[in-house]
């Protein structure tokens, strides 16, 4: 396993990621707001299969999720799963029940094709 950084995960691995084997049972736009060194706000639409950086009319989100930089690359290698984030309060997930939790098996699934 490498250390990468939530830009390089966003721009080169995650919209590569969703065109071989899109999450199928997630659709709709999830907002990831990363904080600290190297963080920036994401949109990832899983429907469409695209990664953007906000623009001017915000969609309706499905799930919002916030993370510390390290912590986000550290649920994105695998060394942190989405259940202990939850439980350690290093990862913040808001929205719908149903996404959120469709949202929670596709980052596993995401981070284990990553590594």
């Amino acid at each position: 396993m490498y250390q990468l950084t939530s830009r390089q995960f966003f721009v080169d691995q995650l919209p590569k990621l969703l065109k071989a084997a899109p999450p199928a049972d997630l659709k709709g736009v999830v907002e990831f707001t990363i904080e600290g060194e190297g963080g920036a706000v994401w949109w990832v639409d899983f429907g469409q299969k695209t990664v953007a950086k906000p623009g001017p009319k915000a969609p309706k989100f499905a799930a919002l999720v916030r993370a510390q930089e390290r912590d986000f690359v550290a649920l994105v290698e695998g060394r942190m799963s989405p259940a202990d984030g939850l439980i350690t309060q290093r990862l913040h997930l808001a929205g719908e029940a149903v996404a959120l939790a469709k949202l929670t098996e596709a980052i596993g699934k995401i981070a284990a094709r990553a590594s």
